[in-house]
């Protein structure tokens, strides 16, 4: 560009001496003339290459750097539209989080108003009457109160609260005119539901040569847990009973207290 200017200034200032003056002033002669002349236009044309080299130069350097520029912001958003879509994914799993652990939380809150419903409801019906009770099984009449000692006895102990607590609780098969010869099913009694009982059972059979027998099955009212020394306050609630001979099968049911 320096030169250009340079070239253009000379240019100008020849231009006018060439007015005020005449070749002849000068004492040179055509020939010289044209060769100046051409010589000054080559070294013009030169400025002048070297100055559109230069300006194509420029043109190319700031395309780069355009297309430079061009790139990053590309690559910056192309940054930026992962980093969204990984925040989106990001707030999805957190959403979803979200939602199983509400799901979550419902359940245990269900299960937690259940829980509380069945206590309210065991509580209410432990404040309406909790009834302990006793079940006997034995040959001959029923003792009231229930002081079977030293007789033959199968019994069982349940509460109106947990139900059944032992079954047996005791059993005695000593003498063979009582329960010594009568074989009883698994050496206990059937309740028709183990948690809230409102009936229990007993099976058995005798053995072929047993003598003919009265048996009896009963249940009794306890003041509370099962106490040897409380036997005299057991009341009875209902009883069941039959006449069976040797080689007989039989079964006996009696209703047990509810409340």
């Amino acid at each position: 560009m320096k030169k250009l200017a340079a070239a253009v200034m000379a240019l100008v200032m020849l231009a006018g001496a060439a007015v005020a003056f005449d070749d002849d002033d000068w004492g040179f002669d055509d020939d010289w003339d044209e060769e100046w002349d051409f010589e000054f236009e080559s070294e013009f044309n030169d400025d002048k290459k070297d100055h559109d080299k230069e300006v194509k130069q420029d043109e190319k350097e700031e395309k780069e750097v355009k297309q430079e520029e061009k790139e990053k912001e590309e690559v910056k958003e192309d940054k930026k539209e992962k980093d969204e879509k990984k925040d989106e994914v990001k707030q999805e799993e957190k959403e979803e989080d979200k939602k199983e652990k509400d799901e979550e939380k419902k359940v245990e809150q269900k299960k937690d108003e259940k829980k509380d419903d069945k206590d309210q409801k065991k509580d209410k019906k432990v404040e309406e009457e909790l009834i302990y009770w006793q079940v006997d099984f034995a040959e001959g009449e029923i003792p009231e109160p229930p002081s079977y000692w030293p007789r033959d006895l199968m019994s069982a102990l349940g509460n109106t609260e947990d139900g059944v607590t032992e079954n047996p609780s005791l059993i005695r098969q000593r003498n063979a005119t009582e329960l010594g010869d009568v074989e009883i099913e698994n050496e206990q009694y059937q309740f028709d539901d183990e948690e809230n009982p409102t009936e229990a059972t007993v099976s058995f059979e005798l053995e072929e040569d047993a003598e003919t027998r009265d048996l009896h099955i009963a249940a009794f009212t306890l003041p509370g847990p099962f106490d040897e020394d409380e036997i005299e306050e057991q009341e009875l609630f209902d009883s069941n009973s039959g006449t069976f001979e040797g080689g007989e099968s039989g079964e006996l049911t009696v209703p047990l207290p509810t409340g």
